[in-house]
């Protein structure tokens, strides 16, 4: 018997403009693949500059396609957002 297996996936934004950007979000990843799952592919780090109130730096910006897990779209955000915070 051949099971079809549909692979989701989670597509997140990360970004930050504050302290050591590359390594914050390197930590995300980290966090994101221990508490969501798996990072299947990565977009390139890019550098925007600030809009709206622009006497700030400028932002590093990372797109993330993660493999889905047994959680759905609002226990994915809520663990992830509880991770971040107490973590």
């Amino acid at each position: 018997i051949i099971k079809k297996v549909t692979i989701q996936h989670y597509y997140l934004l990360l970004g930050g403009n504050q302290g050591d950007r590359v390594n914050a979000l390197q930590e995300a990843s980290k966090k994101i693949e221990k508490g969501i799952g798996p990072i299947a592919n990565t977009s390139l780090i890019y550098q925007t500059e600030a809009w709206g109130k622009t006497d700030q730096s400028d932002f590093l910006n990372q797109a993330l396609i993660v493999s889905y897990t047994h959680l759905r779209a609002h226990e994915t955000k809520a663990n992830l957002v509880c991770r971040l915070l107490l973590e």
